[in-house]
């Protein structure tokens, strides 16, 4: 049974002071004596909340319900496990785990209001921490030690939270993302600066532990919330937290791209100040892959909106300029310019690529393949979450003869390239998503 860690708290049912110590037990702070089964009933599939519970004497709880046995109170829903369907604490949570709650038909959460005439549903919110979370696979599978020593390739990072997670919380040496979309972390570093990865002390094991130290100290400081809004506060903070710069390639990476590290290879020593034709070559195609990109819709930056004209072609059309996307203070926020650095010249990326001695991938979609292909021609461990199937895109695709259509297919068509790729579950991602790993560590 809990109990009291402060003696400033009011019990609502007998109105004395909680003191100390004492056995306290959360129960709704609205109920009807006269149907008092009924709200016992109901409060019990209430997500415990301050604005529906509030901490009672225990003893108190079990003279309102007529409970002779303390033990046997049923304890309100863990919000952590509502929203996400698991919770770090597992058997160890003060409060109850119960998957009836949840319609399995649609995996959605289903309040207290629902009844068989009026049914209202409360739709589960999607989980976002697919980044920590794969975070903490690698940490466990990889090793800290290990991780922490790795120069990362983050193929189709998005917005460039995991390569974030890696630098600052694991210490890597080097992480660059590889997307044709814009790396916007500012939300995930004033995560960082507000002390958010350091409060639940069962994932300080995810995090490096000379790292740790300083972020535990910088949320002991005033005010973190709001350090980063002005360049010299955030200064500061980038001196106290040791921030190291996400490295981005704004392209695609696909077999255009291996193809040209090949030949790239093959070169002695490139340099911009030995250019030769073929390094010319070569200098003008990684050109060509910075502005393939330029006149295309990409996924999660929709706000580019072509000018659609009867009788041109899609690839024809030309991007609306007046169009209300993604605003450019909303990209390079006083943060992002800071940790943000572009690779635009053909040796830097060359270098980048031949260094990288570990492939990531969350939710790669297309780029899947080109990730397993590009690993193991090179020796490279990887571990990547294929997401979709892209059919389309690879009609030559095929497993058993049959052409790779579902998510299964994909996943086993994969795993063919090699018999070292082994396959693996991150159970806490949300239901639904796709959450199977294909690595080679």
């Amino acid at each position: 049974m809990k109990v009291a860690k402060y003696s400033n708290t009011i019990c609502h049912v007998c109105n004395n002071a909680i003191n100390m110590n004492e056995e306290i037990f959360p129960f709704v702070k609205k109920y009807d004596k006269k149907r008092l089964a009924t709200f016992n009933t109901k409060q019990n599939l209430l997500i415990f909340s301050k604005q529906t519970h509030s901490w009672c004497h225990v003893e108190c709880v079990c003279n309102i319900l007529n409970c002779n046995d303390k033990t046997k109170l049923l304890k309100p829903i863990c919000p952590f496990y509502a929203k996400n369907k698991y919770c770090g604490y597992y058997d160890s949570c003060f409060y109850r785990h119960d998957e009836s709650i949840f319609d399995k038909k649609n995996n959605i959460l289903v309040t207290e209001h629902s009844n068989k005439n009026n049914i209202h549903k409360k739709r589960k919110k999607r989980n976002q921490n697919f980044a920590t979370k794969f975070k903490n696979w690698l940490v466990e599978n990889y090793g800290m030690s290990n991780l922490a020593q790795s120069n990362v390739l983050d193929i189709a990072g998005g917005k460039g939270d995991l390569s974030f997670e890696l630098l600052h919380l694991v210490g890597v040496k080097s992480s660059t993302v590889i997307d044709p979309r814009i790396v916007n972390v500012n939300d995930v570093y004033q995560k960082l600066c507000a002390g958010k990865y350091v409060t639940n002390a069962l994932y300080h094991k995810y995090i490096n532990k000379s790292i740790l130290q300083k972020l535990i100290i910088l949320k002991q400081e005033k005010n973190l919330k709001t350090s980063c809004e002005s360049s010299k506060d955030f200064m500061d903070h980038m001196d106290k937290i040791d921030i190291n710069k996400i490295q981005h390639l704004k392209m695609f990476f696909n077999q255009k791209t291996i193809d040209w590290y090949d030949n790239m290879l093959l070169l002695s020593s490139p340099t911009d100040d030995n250019v030769n034709n073929d390094l010319n070559k070569f200098k003008v195609m990684f050109d060509s892959f910075l502005k393939e990109i330029e006149n295309k819709i990409l996924v999660g930056e929709t706000g580019k909106i072509y000018d659609y004209k009867k009788g041109v072609s899609k690839d024809q059309m030309v991007l609306n300029n007046n169009c209300k996307g993604l605003k450019s203070s909303a990209c390079h926020f006083l943060p992002n310019k800071q940790l943000i650095m572009g690779i635009v010249n053909y040796v830097d990326a060359f270098h980048v690529m031949k260094k990288c001695d570990l492939i990531v991938g969350l939710h790669c979609d297309g780029a899947a393949e080109s990730i397993i292909d590009f690993a193991l021609k090179y020796s490279i461990k990887f571990a990547i979450i294929p997401c979709c199937t892209c059919s389309k895109d690879f009609p030559n695709r095929k497993i058993n003869g049959n052409l790779v259509k579902s998510y299964n297919d994909l996943l086993l068509y994969l795993k063919s390239k090699d018999n070292r790729i082994m396959v693996d579950e991150i159970a806490s991602f949300s239901k639904g998503s796709k959450n199977k790993v294909l690595y080679i560590l």
